[in-house]
């Protein structure tokens, strides 16, 4: 299970990274209690920011570790009985979700390689950094370790709404509240402060494997992949104190190029499920004014989770449509569906 995170009310500047990636602050990362005593941190650290990710471990934990499974089906009853046990370890990885994904793969890998065998749940960027750690294992050629891959709302071709981040500022991560108190403004100012140089936010704009354009000029004419990708280098969020442009998209690009083998997504070739969001408008085209810094217009929707369209959250050349699920939940909501959570048990119950 991967989590990415962020501890709220706290010092926005503990979250600052360098110009190459690096953290400013080495001991501010991933969550874990050692680092974080205090109850909330520690909820942090076992079930992600808020808890988000409570519902979907404990059911998995209920249902394959320990064979606890009847006390989940006795207090939770959108979840079917199953009659078979099963015995498994579920892990929560925690991963510092600044960091260049490769980083957090390299983590990953080292958590899983020595099980025979793996199953794999991957919440939004989550689900890129498993691929990546599924093509070691192919490299390894311990491919086979790698039973079923269960991946939720993932940005495969990446997010319109990345490129407004970087303009603007991120969303607020309870909008409701955060108005009431009015500090909009300042959330947007500090997330596009620290966001700037977190390699693992370029790693979610959106890629080459895009449907469509992604990317207007200040005309509204859109640009191609290639323009488009000139036009956002020479943003001021992708310069250098001096100036000189980072190395950010190029790391990027070579991030995204490594999940293929042959040509082919390690997705497709794993024995994988997709879960998407396909009941609300999602971003997925700005408009930008190459002469003018912080600006960013919003211009079309597609059908998606409110972050990640349907058709980025499918891998590039996806042949199993048997094998997608649909959810009218949101992007940060889909791992509280239970008709998702409810699928990925029968389904590892079917490959037992």
């Amino acid at each position: 299970m991967l989590q990415s995170w962020v501890k709220l009310f706290s010092d926005f500047s503990e979250l600052y990274m360098n110009e190459n990636g690096t953290h400013i602050n080495k001991n501010f990362g991933i969550p874990k209690n050692e680092y974080f005593p205090s109850e909330i941190d520690s909820k942090i650290a076992k079930y992600g920011v808020k808890e988000i990710y409570k519902n979907l471990i404990i059911a998995l934990k209920n249902q394959f570790e320990n064979n606890q499974k009847k006390n989940w089906n006795k207090f939770f009853n959108f979840f079917k009985e199953n009659e078979k046990t099963t015995n498994h370890y579920v892990k929560f990885f925690n991963y510092d979700w600044r960091e260049d994904n490769t980083i957090s793969s390299q983590n990953l890998y080292e958590e899983v390689k020595d099980f025979d065998h793996i199953i794999i749940v991957a919440h939004s960027n989550g689900a890129l950094v498993a691929c990546d750690v599924m093509k070691r294992l192919f490299k390894e050629n311990q491919e086979n370790k790698i039973e079923l891959f269960f991946s939720i709302g993932a940005p495969y071709k990446g997010s319109a709404k990345t490129i407004e981040n970087f303009e603007k500022g991120d969303s607020l991560p309870d909008e409701d509240f955060f108005n009431k108190i009015n500090v909009l403004n300042l959330y947007g100012a500090y997330t596009k402060k620290f966001i700037k140089n977190c390699i693992s936010c370029f790693e979610l704009l959106p890629n080459k494997y895009y449907q469509g354009a992604f990317l207007q000029d200040k005309n509204g004419k859109n640009l191609s992949y290639d323009q488009s990708l000139s036009l956002l280098k020479n943003r001021q969020w992708n310069k250098k104190q001096d100036g000189t442009l980072k190395e950010n998209f190029k790391i990027s690009n070579n991030f995204i190029e490594n999940m293929f083998i042959n040509g082919e997504h390690v997705a497709n070739i794993v024995n994988s499920y997709m879960f998407v969001g396909n009941n609300f408008q999602t971003l997925s085209k700005v408009k930008i004014d190459s002469k003018k810094n912080d600006n960013c217009e919003r211009t079309e929707y597609e059908v998606g989770d409110e972050t990640v369209t349907l058709n980025s959250a499918i891998p590039p050349g996806w042949n199993k449509p048997e094998c997608i699920f649909y959810s009218d939940y949101t992007h940060r909501e889909l791992v509280n569906d239970p008709k998702i959570i409810n699928k990925i048990v029968d389904l590892i119950f079917e490959q037992e």
